[in-house]
């Protein structure tokens, strides 16, 4: 079999690769730490119970902020690892393998398209701000009494997002599926889950290589 044309140490190549990674994954566990402080009780009962808007304001623009971080830095090491890889393993069968992988596990997954398209409305479109939601334990979340909210939702409005023109092909078809109301914290979560099994994939052809 013929040896990649290394550019770089193949260490340093694998090295750059994972600390990209763990980018993506650092901001997604920050993300995930404003979610979870959304539904705590404590802020729960400031935000609701207590009827503090200034508290529920600042819920919203930390999560909101988290996640546009999350997205932008999700996108930048998908498009920093692909020259990555593109430039480092040139002439080599390894590419044609990590390009099909990529291509089916990324590139053409709807969910995929649509975090990308997301990225986008948030940084050419307008900023990505979403609405947090009281949920009580009566049906269809009616409340009757604040004291009656026990959770809350981190939502985004499917009306606003489809004003955006550039979801992809694959991205906008996922978005219309969507209700009209999105828990955008489910599909990130989604997202998360395809990025590290596709990753495990490149790091476990990776050791294949070194050998």
């Amino acid at each position: 079999m013929k040896k990649p044309i290394y550019t770089l140490d193949f260490q340093l190549i694998v090295f750059r690769i994972r600390t990209n990674f763990q980018l993506v994954m650092k901001n997604y566990e920050v993300l995930k730490l404003e979610f979870k402080k959304m539904r705590d009780s404590l802020v729960i009962e400031q935000v609701w119970h207590k009827g503090l808007p200034h508290k529920l304001d600042e819920q919203i623009f930390e999560i909101s902020r988290h996640l546009l971080n999350f997205l932008s830095v999700a996108e930048a090491v998908v498009d920093a690892n692909r020259i990555l890889i593109n430039r480092n393993f040139t002439n080599h069968l390894f590419i044609n393998r990590y390009k099909k992988e990529r291509d089916i596990r990324l590139t053409y997954n709807p969910i995929v398209q649509f975090i990308e398209g997301l990225r986008n409305y948030s940084l050419y479109y307008e900023p990505l701000v979403g609405n947090i939601k009281p949920i009580t334990s009566f049906p269809n979340d009616r409340i009757y009494h604040l004291q009656d909210i026990i959770d809350s939702k981190y939502l985004l409005k499917r009306n606003k997002l489809l004003r955006w023109d550039d979801w992809g092909k694959k991205g906008l078809p996922y978005l219309k599926k969507l209700g009209d109301d999105i828990e955008i914290e489910i599909i990130i979560d989604e997202y998360i889950n395809l990025i590290k099994n596709f990753y495990q994939w490149l790091f476990d052809n990776l050791k294949d290589e070194a050998q």
